[in-house]
């Protein structure tokens, strides 16, 4: 297809892109209510760009969390985890893909394993935010994407569902970038597979990190 004309890399975005949460349980939104903004946005942060298990973050910038609390918010994570889906015409437009691709996510580290559950998905490099220490629309992470990909920037296509992150940070660094939506019209994506069933109980068993070193998250 022409939009792939002159391309040997296309980087996809992940959650709202390739896979989408359809239980979503909002995990973070009772911990930022006791935060400051500033303590908030920090949360986000490391949150997003670092390995911490969530009372590491809150102890390390003071949030406030109680057990219950960060408990609470480890089980709603499990529940999104597992009502992860391949979006519609996604299984399709990968099959038809005639070239490599990779993927670039603004991603907290408990969603990582949601990556593992699609083998349709199958991306030659993986530039997560968490594992990077940035995130988009922060220019190094698309310095990380075009080392990874392997060629140069104006062979790689971006493809995401966030205008700012996914359209406009890719084009300022180089490449050319694309609606998912209009990529899989232009591939002839159709709908997408069965639905996965649900796994909460291993979603929440792989859920990292405990609380405390004395509480784990099954118990």
């Amino acid at each position: 297809p022409d939009v792939l004309r002159d391309i040997d890399v296309v980087c996809f975005d992940v959650f709202g892109t390739l896979i989408e949460i359809t239980d979503r349980r909002r995990p973070f939104a009772h911990l930022k209510r006791k935060m400051t903004p500033e303590k908030a946005l920090k949360f986000r942060r490391l949150a997003m760009t670092t390995e911490m298990t969530l009372a590491e973050i809150d102890a390390e910038i003071r949030g406030g969390a109680t057990v219950g609390d960060l408990v609470m918010a480890q089980a709603a994570i499990a529940r999104e985890v597992a009502s992860v889906r391949i979006r519609s015409g996604v299984a399709e437009m990968l099959a038809a893909l005639p070239i490599r691709h990779g993927v670039c996510s603004n991603l907290s580290i408990d969603y990582v394993t949601a990556l593992k559950m699609f083998p349709e998905i199958k991306p030659a490099f993986r530039v997560l935010s968490c594992q990077v220490g940035c995130m988009k629309p922060d220019p190094t992470i698309y310095a990380h994407v075009i080392q990874a990909a392997g060629v140069t920037p104006d062979r790689i296509l971006f493809t995401g569902d966030t205008p700012g992150a996914d359209i406009d940070g890719p084009i300022r660094a180089g490449m050319r970038a694309i609606h998912i939506d209009d990529l899989i019209a232009a591939l002839g994506g159709g709908k997408s597979g069965p639905d996965q069933p649900d796994s909460f109980a291993s979603a929440f068993s792989a859920a990292r990190g405990s609380v405390s070193k004395s509480i784990d998250l099954e118990s």
